[in-house]
């Protein structure tokens, strides 16, 4: 899968000679996106309970993709470009809306336990990556002309918020 957003990066050198990401939740938060759900294969007998969000107008497969990740390594299939993401004006993706209120849906999702059982180690990567869906969703909302929203939106830290403020972006 190719992505050519500076946003984003996949490396193929985060799997192993036999297709496998170990790690897979630390390699995703440290901003590798080597999973995205338009060219997402899921054998449902080995992913159980597993399912998409339902919240409407909020990222509904970063919550499934990190309760993925949760459960061990992540196999990727082949050396071969399969699938590219295609970004356009009409993607829901580029809603500042829809990052906010996904990301808003994440940290409740946390605060809630529905990531748990986790080590502190995937903790702290859970929370390394809502804060980088926040940052995206911070700057979707300064894009939008939503600067209010931005500074005051539950998706970024209490740290960046009161950043945010004292800066007087908003």
């Amino acid at each position: 899968m190719a992505v050519s957003r500076a946003l984003y990066r996949y490396d193929p050198v985060c799997r192993s000679s036999n297709g496998i990401v170990q790690n897979a939740l630390q390699v995703y938060a440290s901003g590798q996106m080597f999973l995205l759900s338009s060219a997402l294969m899921i054998d449902r007998d080995k992913v159980g309970d597993l399912r998409y969000a339902t919240r409407r107008q909020c990222i509904e497969d970063v919550p499934l993709q990190l309760k993925l990740l949760t459960r061990g390594p992540f196999g990727i299939a082949g050396d071969k470009i399969l699938a590219t993401y295609r970004m356009h004006g009409q993607n829901a993706t580029k809603s500042a809306l829809h990052y906010d209120n996904g990301t808003q849906l994440l940290r409740e999702m946390s605060l809630n336990g529905e990531f748990e059982p986790l080590s502190d180690r995937d903790r702290q990567a859970i929370e390394k990556c809502i804060l980088f869906f926040g940052r995206i969703g911070a700057i979707r909302l300064l894009m939008a002309g939503l600067r209010n929203m931005c500074c005051t939106t539950s998706a970024l830290s209490t740290k960046c918020r009161r950043k945010c403020r004292s800066r007087m972006l908003c």
